[in-house]
């Protein structure tokens, strides 16, 4: 078909020199009648007009300033229509424009239609000129579209249609009326064709509507696109009565130029994409159908191989087998992680993997079946690493009455245990080898961890041990009300230590000094409080409030540092959280009761819960 077209522009060209005359004809639908037309060709010489067919390829040889197709004279009360499917190609160079047009008069010079100079990238635009130079619609190079125009007497207008769209309407020029098709480039004179026109014609009579047909349906296929163990005999057909089908097998995109489809198409083997299209005259061409075949080698596919054992990591070199369910099939396998095919390695028996990381690849063979799919598993061998246990101690942390002699145990084999007892972290190289049991006698944080080589060492254990041994130096658990007990007199600054657990969430308790035994917090003139909402402040004059915020939790025991200065009136108190640095809680508070000496110290806990120990100033 290829050939025939080129033949048919050969044919085009002769006739501009030998007057080729072939007889038009062209039925668009009811009421129209294809017109005679003349095919006229320019130079600087004079003008050669000869005969042509409807539907045959238009260009501009080169060398010649333009040429068109013209229709009978006709009256000026008969509708008339022009129509061509165009592809634009370039411009030609030196020139600014290419005119296609519907004139009444005989020069190109004055248009009604003019496809113009690109003004946006890779296309052009038809405009209307000699009237308002109104834009019509845009065409991309390269891309076949549809021009249309119809001439109605009612009105005396030109209707324009662009891929069977309308886009707008045009009083024609005066003159002689012809139903003319033109095309020209100017500025430079002469050029080379710009696009190739296809099937061009004109009508008489009918009715100005419609826009140059309808679109040819897309082609189908049978059988539809797939994978097939044998050859297949693929039939395409189009549901657009007189619709002509082209084809191409090589994954082009197919014109009017391609294959002419006239019987079933053979695939035998590989992979072959058929296009389609389908073209009738006074149509738009369908949109591309496309399908792809694919002939397998025909037989069954070959089961998936299987490794034993399975990927994973192991301590120890482990020897792997592969096999495959198909009976006959063959294995074949690499170790280096690339994708086996049937030249690879054979697999004869087991495959040792000693250390490092390996990743096995195998497929199934099988003559005349399917190669399998690739399996993979990776093995690495190495040590396994785990997590020592956390240490436990024995007895737990809590308070108590005499002192405590706690073992600390670990249940991870071959584990060793460090331990601190000043509140520190202890690590695998900081603390105490645990070697036995350790006495505590004093209020004590107990922090232990456990490791062992090749593993990663345990968390750290911790546990407070409150010693209440009675005394003034003992512990002593708050009520309701405020209740003293006599401490050591102290006037000018001094410091005040003790130990306090509170053993409830929620609570509020106070702890301070006063000056004799008295009955009410509020005649001491420094006080701590454990707040309901969970964390510490101190009175500063008569509110409650914090330097830092520190936090309580229920069952934890807080040392606490009181620095009094009685002779300005001002505290400040610090605090030691378990197994924690010592924090500041309050700087120069101020009393919020005056006092020159002081000799009691005294608490109170609405829930009853708060234990104070070891007490000193």
């Amino acid at each position: 078909m290829k050939v025939q077209k080129r033949l048919v522009k050969l044919l085009a060209a002769f006739a501009l020199i030998c007057g080729l005359s072939i007889s038009a004809h062209a039925q668009l639908g009811s009421g129209w009648t294809p017109d005679n037309e003349t095919y006229i060709a320019q130079t600087s010489s004079g003008c050669t007009i000869t005969a042509i067919s409807g539907g045959f390829e238009f260009s501009v040889p080169s060398g010649l300033g333009r040429a068109e197709q013209r229709g009978n004279n006709l009256p000026t009360t008969t509708t008339n229509q022009w129509q061509g499917f165009a592809t634009l190609k370039s411009f030609p160079s030196g020139s600014d424009k290419i005119c296609v047009h519907q004139v009444f008069g005989p020069a190109p010079s004055t248009p009604d239609l003019i496809l113009d100079e690109a003004t946006y990238s890779g296309g052009i635009e038809i405009m209307s000129l000699e009237q308002s130079d109104a834009f019509e619609a845009q065409i991309q190079v390269g891309v076949q579209f549809q021009l249309n125009t119809i001439y109605d007497p009612v009105g005396n207008l030109i209707t324009i249609y662009v891929n069977g769209s309308q886009t707008g309407t045009k009083v024609p020029n005066s003159g002689v009326h012809y139903n003319k098709f033109g095309q020209y480039v100017s500025s430079s004179g002469t050029g080379p064709a710009t696009m190739d026109w296809v099937n061009i014609q004109s009508w008489a009579g009918g009715t100005a509507s419609g826009g140059g047909g309808t679109t040819v349906a897309t082609p189908s296929f049978s059988p539809g696109g797939g994978t097939f163990t044998s050859a297949q005999s693929v039939s395409i057909s189009d549901s657009t009565s007189g619709a002509t089908i082209h084809y191409t097998t090589d994954g082009s995109t197919p014109t009017t130029s391609s294959t002419t489809y006239s019987g079933s198409i053979s695939v035998s083997s590989g992979t072959v994409t058929i296009k389609a299209i389908g073209a009738k005259s006074g149509d738009t061409t369908s949109s591309v159908a496309s399908a792809t075949y694919t002939i397998s080698s025909g037989g069954t596919t070959v089961a998936t191989p299987t490794f034993s054992p399975g990927g994973g990591t192991f301590t120890s070199a482990q020897s792997v087998s592969i096999s495959d369910s198909t009976s006959g099939a063959t294995i074949h396998y690499t170790t280096d992680g690339s994708t086996p095919t049937a030249s690879s390695t054979t697999y004869s028996g087991s495959i040792s993997v000693s250390s490092g990381t390996v990743t096995i690849k195998a497929i199934g063979v099988k003559s005349g079946d399917t190669n399998s799919s690739v399996a993979s598993a990776t093995y690495t061998i190495g040590t396994v690493v785990t997590t020592v246990a956390t240490p436990t101690f024995s007895p737990a942390g809590g308070t108590y009455t005499a002192a405590q002699t706690v073992t600390i145990s670990d249940s991870t084999s071959g584990a060793s245990i460090r331990y601190t007892t000043d509140g520190s972290t202890p690590s695998a190289t900081a603390g105490t080898l645990y070697s036995g049991p350790v006495s505590i006698s004093a209020t004590t944080t107990l922090k232990a961890i456990g490791f062992e080589s090749g593993d990663t060492n345990s968390a750290v254990a911790s546990a407070t041990y409150t010693i209440s041994t009675g005394g003034g130096g003992g512990c002593q658990t708050a009520t309701g009300s405020w209740t003293g007990s006599a401490a050591t007199s102290v006037s000018g600054t001094f410091t005040a230590t003790f130990d306090a657990t509170p053993h409830a969430s929620g609570i509020t308790a106070f702890i301070g000094m006063t000056s004799g035994a008295q009955t009410s917090k509020s005649t001491a003139p420094w006080l701590v409080k454990f707040h309901s909402t969970g964390d510490l402040q101190a009175i500063n004059g008569s509110s409650y409030t914090a330097t830092n915020t520190i936090n309580w939790v229920s069952g934890d025991t807080y040392h606490f540092r009181v620095v009094v200065n009685l002779t300005a009136s001002t505290y400040s108190v610090f605090v030691t959280p378990p197994g924690g640095a010592e924090q500041t809680l309050a700087t120069n508070f101020a009393f919020q009761a005056s006092a020159t000496s002081l000799d009691h110290w005294g608490f109170q806990d609405t829930a009853s819960s708060l234990v104070l120990c070891n007490f000193a100033d």
